[in-house]
């Protein structure tokens, strides 16, 4: 229905759905966010992506009696009820429904690991964003979206059966914030200056690491031990074996200009053409060496030590 822009417009209704495929329930989407009478809540077109691995749409939020339209106490997204509850003008809504996503479906057919990793990395997300540490996070002044409802349904024998939808509290425009491609020197240093404070907060010997207790250890059930999955043994085999191969294809697509480029003046053509084939000898022991708490790759190594020495770009 329409929402407080007052005008109806195109709608992602097609994204604006319960992993059933039935549309957002009017109650349930009052009750996550803030239990008080949602009259209405709108979809626009505007505020939604379809992406390779995921959907996702802003919901405009119009609310009842139970809530007002003034500035909300402490949210600048938020308007005060007259119970006097801040309640959010508009929320985030990130739909994962593997079957439904041709990326997904391509993956399945080609590349299966990839799939199920995948897969594993929604749940990680969703985990996170609906921990009591990432609550914490918030509470300690760093900007995260906060998790109003996480649903997750893993199938780890079938990944392609997966699905996760997250709802989120908004980063939108109305409260200030926008989106940018490519960040100026400020944004860039606004923007690790965030990144460090996030990371400073689960440092080892900080008020959350030294504090322990169940939001510690749900958070260590949640995340991958290494924060991500770009370690050797999250890989699949053909991710270093057929790197000469791939190499060589992405030189001919680039053709005369890859050679022919400014940056590569002076660089023996031999050793450019075969850049591919030594990369590939080293990739393994490399990989293995710039991450050492991946213990199946460090107990598969093999040479490791000095092997991503021996290679200079």
């Amino acid at each position: 229905s329409a929402g407080p822009r007052e005008a109806w417009g195109a709608q992602a209704a097609d994204v604006a759905r319960g992993l059933d495929g039935r549309p957002l329930c009017r109650r349930w989407l009052g009750e996550a966010v803030g239990g008080g009478e949602l009259l209405r809540y709108d979809a626009p077109e505007e505020g939604a992506f379809r992406g390779m691995m995921s959907n996702g749409c802003r919901l405009d939020l119009v609310w009842g009696e139970g809530g007002g339209e003034g500035e909300g106490a402490g949210d600048s997204n938020g308007a005060e009820g007259g119970d006097g509850r801040v309640r959010p003008r508009s929320a985030f809504y990130k739909r994962v429904v593997m079957g439904e996503l041709d990326a997904a479906r391509d993956k399945a057919r080609e590349q299966p690991a990839k799939l199920a990793r995948d897969a594993r990395s929604f749940g990680v997300e969703a985990g996170f964003l609906a921990s009591a540490a990432c609550a914490q996070l918030l509470a300690a002044g760093v900007h995260a979206p906060r998790a109003y409802r996480v649903e997750m349904r893993p199938d780890e024998a079938s990944p392609i059966d997966s699905a996760f939808s997250m709802l989120l509290s908004d980063f939108s425009p109305e409260a200030g914030w926008t989106q940018v491609g490519l960040l100026d020197a400020g944004q860039a240093r606004r923007s690790l200056a965030a990144l460090a404070r996030l990371h400073a907060f689960f440092w080892e010997g900080g008020a959350f690491s030294t504090s322990g207790g169940e939001a510690a250890a749900e958070l260590e059930a949640a995340v991958w031990p290494a924060g991500m999955y770009t370690q050797p043994s999250m890989q699949p085999a053909a991710q270093f074996d057929r790197l000469a191969a791939k190499y060589t294809e992405h030189s001919e697509r680039l053709g005369p200009r890859f050679h022919a480029a400014e940056e590569l003046a002076g660089v023996d053509s031999e050793r450019l053409q075969t850049l591919g084939q030594r990369l590939q000898r080293v990739a393994r022991d490399a990989a293995a060496e710039s991450h050492p708490f991946d213990d199946v790759a460090a107990g598969a190594g093999g040479a490791g030590g000095n092997a991503a020495r021996r290679f200079r770009t």
